[in-house]
């Protein structure tokens, strides 16, 4: 195996002729540098965009809207140039942006800040990082504490296989340009009709969980969440620890993406002690929810636990709601924390920085409005269920058909960036 080979998992291959494997710092020309970190009392309505890692999606753009700061409030030096490229350091780590314009940005203490030598070569990278030998780089050197990191430097190490000739280099910029267009926008359809179907689900769960005014009053109470489940908050982290006892961990993205937490989840392997297992460990009905976040409008996210899973644990940064089942049914529960009645009393009572959170006391005294009997609430389960087939099966349908174009898109660029594609 010479410099010019690839391998990574089962694959193995060499680079084409007038090619070459680089370290990522030998195509900038400055050092790596970490963004700042404001408070967001210091956040206004414009102003320079202050770019954080949740503002980057999948593709690499940023959305509108956002954060502002005064331009005087940003330190010398921090002003994204044309041609900047940042990665997140933490969170979803390997995300890139690549700054194409000359507009006044800034960014956050998340990401990490590179200035490649030429416009050609930003674009370069920005593809790169979608290629899977990017992202099994980042796999194998990540390191795990409180949540996912990955420094600058670990960054700078990184190989990146590029042409040595600029032309060949901009002819699969321009080749990816074109491709990636066309596959972002069918992305963005089908987004946009899971979105619409999303908020017809959420209406339906609304119309059935909430009493109307028609309603007999007499036949719903209202109890602060504390007095009707059993809460706990998880301290349980990723780490695999020596003497403790092996475990799957049902982490924050398995909630914060799934409705319902199966044993169909790849799950975390990792450690737990047995005192951990015993107060932390998951059982069918039990409702997970996420406690943290970067918004105060994007927290309180529940999973149910709809299956017997063996050996799962609750990690971190997830707060745990067991039903009182003689009181109310836990599907029940869960519908309630998944409508807009519950979900705006929790981002009212988000607070933070950097970060929002909810305490033990936030999610405790929460009013959960309710059936006493208990043949209602089954009842309304099974009006949401029934309601909401149609649209769940539509909603698993596209999301299959987006994962089959990420591959593809994945696939695509993967080869093109290691010249395993021919290129007219």
């Amino acid at each position: 195996m010479n410099n010019n080979t690839i391998k990574y998992n089962t694959v193995s291959f060499d680079l084409p002729e007038n090619w070459r494997m680089q370290r990522l710092k030998n195509l900038c020309t400055e050092k790596n540098t970490y963004g700042v970190n404001i408070p967001n009392s210091k956040y206004e309505e414009s102003g320079v965009r202050f770019l954080r890692t949740t503002d980057i999606d999948e593709n690499g753009n940023i959305g509108e809207g956002g954060i502002f700061i005064a331009k005087k409030n940003v330190p010398e030096g921090y002003f994204l140039n044309k041609g900047d490229v940042l990665f997140s350091r933490s969170g979803t780590i390997g995300r890139c942006y690549f700054h194409k314009n000359e507009e006044e940005y800034t960014y956050a203490g998340f990401l990490v800040k590179f200035k490649p030598k030429n416009i050609d070569i930003s674009k370069w990278l920005y593809y790169f990082s979608f290629s899977k030998y990017f992202k099994y780089q980042l796999s194998t050197e990540a390191i795990e504490s409180t949540i996912f990191n990955f420094n600058g430097n670990k960054y700078s190490v990184l190989k990146v296989a590029i042409p040595n000739e600029i032309e060949t280099v901009r002819k699969i910029n321009n080749f990816l340009d074109k491709k990636c267009e066309q596959i972002n926008q069918f992305i963005a359809d089908k987004k946009q009709l899971i979105n619409l179907l999303k908020e017809q689900r959420q209406s339906v769960i609304n119309s059935h969980v909430n009493k109307s005014e028609d309603e007999d009053s007499i036949n719903w109470v209202t109890h602060k969440l504390k007095h009707i489940s059993d809460i706990k908050f998880s301290n349980v982290d990723k780490l695999t620890h020596k003497g403790e006892v092996k475990v799957k961990l049902c982490n924050y993205v398995d909630v914060y993406k799934n409705d319902y937490i199966t044993n169909n989840i790849e799950f975390m392997l990792a450690t737990a002690t047995l005192e951990e297992i015993e107060k932390f460990k998951v059982f069918k009905g039990d409702i997970i929810i996420t406690k943290d976040s970067e918004s105060a409008n994007d927290i309180g996210i529940p999973a149910f636990v709809s299956e017997n899973i063996d050996n799962l644990v609750c990690a971190y940064h997830l707060a745990m709601i067991r039903a009182n089942q003689e009181i109310i049914l836990d599907e029940f529960l869960f519908r309630k924390i998944e409508s807009k009645e519950v979900n705006s009393q929790f981002e009212v009572n988000a607070t933070g920085v950097t970060r929002v959170g909810l305490s033990i006391a936030d999610i405790s005294n929460v009013l959960i409005s309710y059936p006493k009997d208990i043949n209602i609430q089954k009842d309304i389960i099974a009006k949401i269920k029934s309601e909401t087939k149609t649209i769940d099966e539509t909603i698993f349908k596209t999301e299959e058909e987006l994962r089959l174009v990420a591959e593809y898109k994945e696939a695509l660029i993967s080869n093109a960036v290691t010249g395993q594609l021919s290129i007219a």
